[in-house]
């Protein structure tokens, strides 16, 4: 008799198990189609940036600057040569960000035409 129910037990076991994987198949298979399309590609969002390079700053260097406080004719030259606005650069020291490849050129300029001269008179 035990043997009858243990076996009637299983069978009600397996049928229950049975009609809940019946009951519960299509949804994992609707749950899992939608995990694997919810996953399956990144969204992607389009979004625009502005490049804002970072870059050394130019500076003149102490030699150059050194000479050009020893000598009052080329002071005079770069102050002839420099914008109104950048000016400062040559009582300060120090060039300004928006002055600084203004200076760095009347600097170069100046440099190469009284090297040239001095090749020229020599």
């Amino acid at each position: 008799m035990e043997k009858a129910s243990s076996i009637r037990n299983l069978g009600r076991n397996t049928i229950v198990t049975v009609l809940i994987s019946i009951a519960l198949n299509p949804i994992s298979i609707l749950l899992g189609y939608y995990i694997g399309k919810t996953l399956q590609a990144p969204k992607l969002n389009i979004e625009y940036i502005e490049v804002v390079p970072e870059i050394a700053e130019a500076q003149i260097s102490q030699a150059i600057v050194s000479d050009i406080k020893g000598d009052n004719g080329l002071k005079s030259v770069l102050e002839r040569r420099l914008p109104h606005h950048c000016k400062e650069f040559l009582k300060s020291w120090e060039i300004s960000r928006k002055c600084t490849p203004r200076a760095i050129n009347s600097v170069k300029l100046v440099i190469e035409e009284l090297t040239y001269e001095l090749q020229i008179y020599s």
